[in-house]
C-alpha cells in the first residue's frame, strides 16, 4: 500500500469518501482505527527466532512522534494510533538480508510450518504471500536520474553531524551541570563562613557585655567595701566613747554611792538603805540594758566588718574574672584571625565562582551557538526531506508514465495479435510474449518489474518505418507516444474519411450538434442534481444528528434511572435490591440497532433475560417502564395485571 490516510473511525472514512465523490476528486485509501484488529503473530516469530539474518518488520520500524505536533487532535492518541497502523500494515512481514535467505524463508521454512509471510530483502526484492516475487531495478528506483543516492548519502552525513552536535551539546550540558554544582557548593561554603562570622560577632558582643558587667560589679564591690570600712571605723570610735562613758559612770556611781550612803547614814543614822539600793539597782539595770544595746550594736558592726572582709576576699573572684576576660580577649583575637582567614578564603572562592560563571557564560554562548547551528541543520534536513519527498513523487509519476507506456506497448501487441497483424521483431522471449498476450491477467494487476522485464525482452524492428518515425521510436517518451498515437489516429481518421467519402453522411453535423446540446443539458442537470444532492445530504445529516441527539438524550435518561427503579422494586428487609443496565448494540447509529436490557435479581448472578422467571421479568419490565415514564411523564398512567406472564 503506497499511500493511505489514517482516520479515527469508519464513519469519518465514509465522510471522507463522500466528500471526494462530491468534489469529483480521485479516490484515496482510508484506514479506520476502529476497524484495525490487534495483529496476531500467527507463528511468524518462529521463523525469525534464533536467526541473525531475518527479523520481523514490526520490530525494525521506528516513528518520530514530533510530526504529530502539527495535528491538534492526534497529540494524545497519536503514538498509539501510529503503533496500531504500523502493526496493521507490517503484520506478517519479515525482513531478510539477502534474496537467498528470503527464498529459503518463504519457500522452505514457512511452507513447513504452514505459514504465508511477506518477505522483503534489504535490496528491495519482495516475495508475496502467494509466492510472486518482484525485483526492484535501478531504473525504476530512479537513483541515477534524480540523484537519490547522493541525496541520501548527504542526509546521512548531516544526520551524523547532528548526532555529533547532540553529543557535544550533551557534554556541554554535563559540564554546565558540574559547574553549577560547584558554584552551589561554593555558595554553601560561603554561607557557612558567613554563619561562623556572625556567630563570632555574637560571641564578641557577649564577651564585651560580660566584661562590662564584671567591671560594674567590681566597681560596686569596691564602693561597698569603702563604705563598710568607713562604717567600721565610725563604729570603733563610738565603742571607745561608750566604754569611757561607762567607766566614768561607774566611777561616779561609786562616788555617789559612797557619799550617799555616808550622808544617809549620818542623817538617818540607820543601816537599811534598801530603797536607795533598789533605785540604784534599777538605774544599774537600766544602764545594763543600755550596755547590752551598745554590745548588740557592736556585734552588728563586727558582722558588717566580717562581711566587708568577705567582700574584700571576693577580690580573688575578680582576679578570676580578669583571667577569663583575658582568655576571652585571646579567643576574640583568634576568632578575628579566623574571620580574616575566612574572608580571604571567601575572596578566593568568589574569584573561583566568577571564573566558573565566566566559563558557564561561555558554555551557554557555545550552547546557544550549537542550538542555532542545530536548528539550521535541522531546517536543512527538513528541506532535504522535502526534496526527497518531491523526488519520490517525481519518481512515482515517472514510474506511472513508464507503466502507461509499457501498458500501451503491451496493448498494441495484443491488438496486433487479435487482428493477426505481424509485428517485426529483432528479438523476443516466448515466455514474455505469452505473458504479454495472455488475457488471463490484467496489465494493471501485473507487477511493474514483471511488466518492465517482459517488455524489455521484446525488441521491435523499426527499420521499416520512415526515418523520422525511426528516430521517434528510439527516443519515445510518454508525451511523445501520445503525440505519435494522435498522429496515427488522425492518419487513420483521414483514411476512414476518404473511404466514407464514397457514401458521406450529410446529417452528421446536425446530429453532432444535437448530441452536444443533449450533452450540455445532461451536464447541467447533473450539476443541478449534484447541488440538490449536497443540499439534501446536509439536511439529512442535520436530521440524523438531531435524531441521534434526541434518541441519546432519552436513552441516557432511561439508562440512568432504570437501575434505581429496579433496585427500589426488588429491595426488601435486610437485602439490597438488584441491578439493571441498558446497552446499545450499535453506537454509531443507535436507532438502527437494538438495546440490550440486562437485569440481575438480588442474590443471583447475571442471566439472560429469557432465563429469568416470569415475576423477575415483570419486575424488570416495570422498572424499565417507570424509567421511560420519568423521561416525559404523562398526566396519569394505568397498569393492569402487571404480574401476568
Amino acid at each position: 500500500m503506497a499511500e493511505a490516510f489514517v482516520v479515527s473511525d469508519a464513519a469519518e472514512a465514509r465522510q471522507c469518501v463522500h466528500y471526494l465523490k462530491e468534489r469529483r476528486i480521485s479516490s484515496e485509501t482510508f484506514l479506520p482505527l476502529d476497524r484495525m484488529q490487534d495483529p496476531k503473530d500467527g507463528g511468524f516469530h518462529l521463523l525469525t527466532q534464533g536467526s541473525r539474518v531475518r527479523r520481523l518488520a514490526t520490530l525494525c520500524v521506528q516513528h518520530n512522534e514530533k510530526f504529530l505536533q502539527r495535528q491538534e487532535g492526534w497529540r494524545e492518541t497519536g503514538p498509539n494510533a501510529i503503533d496500531r497502523t504500523v502493526s496493521h500494515l507490517l503484520n506478517g512481514t519479515i525482513i531478510a538480508d539477502s534474496l537467498e535467505e528470503a527464498k529459503k524463508t518463504a519457500f522452505n521454512d514457512a511452507r513447513k510450518r504452514g505459514l504465508k509471510p511477506r518477505v522483503v530483502t534489504l535490496d528491495g526484492e519482495v516475495i508475496a504471500p502467494n509466492g510472486n516475487m518482484s525485483v526492484r531495478s535501478l531504473g525504476a528506483a530512479g537513483l541515477v536520474e534524480f540523484g537519490g543516492a547522493e541525496q541520501l548519502e548527504e542526509m546521512r552525513k548531516q544526520e551524523r553531524k547532528l548526532l555529533e552536535a547532540d553529543k557535544d551539546l550533551a557534554t556541554l550540558e554535563d559540564e554546565s551541570g558540574k559547574k553549577q554544582q560547584q558554584e552551589a557548593e561554593l555558595k554553601e561554603q560561603a554561607r557557612e563562613v558567613e554563619g561562623q562570622h556572625q556567630a563570632m560577632e555574637q560571641l564578641l558582643r557577649r564577651l564585651d557585655a560580660a566584661q562590662t558587667a564584671e567591671q560594674k560589679l567590681i566597681q560596686r564591690l569596691a564602693e561597698q567595701a569603702e563604705a563598710a570600712s568607713a562604717k567600721v571605723d565610725g563604729s570603733t570610735g563610738d565603742m571607745q566613747k561608750l566604754q569611757l562613758e561607762r567607766e566614768k559612770l561607774e566611777s561616779e556611781l561609786l562616788k555617789l554611792g559612797k557619799k550617799h550612803f555616808q550622808k544617809l547614814n549620818q542623817e538617818l543614822g540607820v543601816d537599811d538603805v534598801r530603797e536607795v539600793i533598789t533605785r540604784g539597782q534599777a538605774e544599774r539595770s537600766k544602764l545594763q540594758t543600755e550596755l547590752e544595746q551598745f554590745e548588740d550594736f557592736f556585734r552588728q558592726l563586727q558582722a558588717e566588718e566580717q562581711r566587708a572582709e568577705q567582700r574584700l576576699r571576693s577580690g580573688g573572684r575578680l582576679e578570676t574574672l580578669q583571667r577569663d576576660l583575658e582568655q576571652y580577649q585571646r579567643d576574640i583575637e583568634a576568632a578575628q584571625k579566623r574571620q580574616n582567614e575566612l574572608e580571604e578564603r571567601g575572596k578566593v572562592e568568589a574569584e573561583r565562582c566568577e571564573a566558573v560563571r565566566l566559563r558557564l557564560r561561555e558554555a551557554t554562548l557555545a550552547k546557544e551557538k550549537f542550538d542555532v547551528d542545530i536548528r539550521s541543520r535541522r531546517s536543512e534536513i527538513q528541506q532535504l526531506k522535502v526534496q526527497l519527498e518531491d523526488a519520490r513523487r517525481r519518481l512515482k509519476k515517472q514510474n506511472e508514465k513508464v507503466r502507461i507506456l509499457l501498458s500501451f506497448k503491451c496493448t498494441m501487441f495484443r491488438e496486433c495479435s487479435e487482428k493477426l497483424i505481424e509485428v517485426p521483431l529483432i528479438s523476443s522471449d516466448p515466455a514474455a510474449m505469452e505473458q504479454v498476450l495472455s488475457r488471463e491477467q490484467d496489465l494493471d494487476d501485473m507487477a511493474f518489474q514483471d511488466l518492465e522485464a517482459a517488455c524489455r525482452s521484446i525488441v521491435v524492428d523499426y527499420s521499416l518505418l520512415p526515418p523520422d518515425k525511426q528516430e521517434l521510436a528510439e527516443q519515445t517518451k510518454v508525451f511523445d507516444a501520445k503525440n505519435v498515437e494522435a498522429e496515427y489516429v488522425l492518419l487513420v481518421a483521414e483514411i476512414i474519411r476518404e473511404l466514407e467519402e464514397l457514401s458521406p453522411n450529410m446529417r452528421a453535423p446536425e446530429e453532432c450538434s444535437t448530441e452536444e446540446e443533449k450533452l450540455r443539458e445532461i451536464r447541467h442537470q447533473a450539476d443541478e442534481a449534484s447541488v440538490e444532492s449536497q443540499r439534501l445530504s446536509r439536511g439529512f445529516e442535520a436530521v440524523k444528528a438531531e435524531r441521534i441527539a434526541r434518541f441519546m438524550k432519552c436513552f441516557k435518561h432511561v439508562e440512568a434511572n432504570v437501575h434505581p427503579y429496579y433496585k427500589s422494586l426488588t429491595s426488601y428487609d435486610g437485602f439490597d435490591g438488584g441491578s439493571a443496565y441498558l446497552d446499545l448494540d450499535d453506537a454509531e447509529e443507535p436507532y438502527n440497532g437494538g438495546i440490550t436490557f440486562t437485569a440481575c435479581p438480588p442474590g443471583k448472578r447475571f442471566f439472560p433475560m429469557e432465563l429469568l422467571s416470569g415475576g423477575e421479568r415483570s419486575m424488570a419490565s416495570m422498572a424499565l417502564l417507570f424509567a421511560m415514564h420519568s423521561y416525559q411523564p404523562p398526566p396519569f398512567m394505568i397498569l393492569d395485571e402487571v404480574d401476568a406472564p
